[in-house]
């Protein structure tokens, strides 16, 4: 069985502590928080100036099964501050390798300022090849890219992205990096790692 190193990176430009023991928030359930209550909420938590957005919770998960194969799972609740803002986020991507991953799922849903909800459609998600930086190297990479509805100003966005692999990389073992790098500032990170018990699976 391969076994699986898992470097965790954070590169954060301004993160908040939160205790272990804290109050529950709207945002916490994903796609079920009141539309109001998350809006009301994110109002009162102070954004530092010049910034375009606050991810007010951001959460990465990893399942790894007994084949090596692993689940990949991003979650992002944020406020857009500025027009700035609705540049950086008017979309989200995820890039994969069909050969051993299939196509990402993703879910999304903006609350306006006024509170109407709004949802990403389906059809709207596009897949085409990745951009390479170096023309002679060919690659099978692709990205899955879909436009986010009715953002604005004062709007509240939820996203999530879902990547499987078909197959495990390598069979002899592998390393993988979680990054985790906003330009903005993130209030809450919440980063779980789950493997099946046959895994040898090491945290560094």
């Amino acid at each position: 069985m391969k076994a699986i190193v898992l470097r965790c990176l954070a590169l954060i430009g301004m993160l908040s502590a939160t205790a272990c023991t804290r109050a529950a928030e709207p945002w916490d359930a994903p796609f079920a928080g009141d539309p109001r209550a998350i809006l009301e909420a994110a109002k009162l938590i102070p954004v530092p100036d010049e910034q375009m957005a606050m991810v007010l919770l951001e959460q990465h998960r990893y399942v790894i099964d007994e084949n090596g194969r692993t689940l990949s799972k991003v979650r992002k609740v944020l406020r857009i501050v500025t027009e700035e803002g609705l540049e950086e986020w008017s979309s989200i991507e995820q890039e994969y390798q069909p050969w051993d991953e299939s196509r990402p799922e993703m879910r999304a849903r903006v609350i306006g300022a006024h509170g109407a909800v709004h949802w990403l459609d389906g059809k709207t998600i596009a897949d085409s090849p990745a951009n390479e930086y170096d023309q002679s190297i060919f690659s099978d990479r692709r990205v899955a890219r879909a436009p986010l509805p009715a953002v604005g100003v004062g709007t509240i966005v939820e996203y999530e992205t879902v990547a499987r692999e078909t197959a495990p990389l390598f069979n002899a073992g592998e390393a993988r990096r979680v990054t985790i790098f906003d330009s903005v500032p993130i209030r809450r990170l919440q980063l779980s790692i789950e493997a099946a018990q046959s895994v040898p699976l090491k945290r560094e």
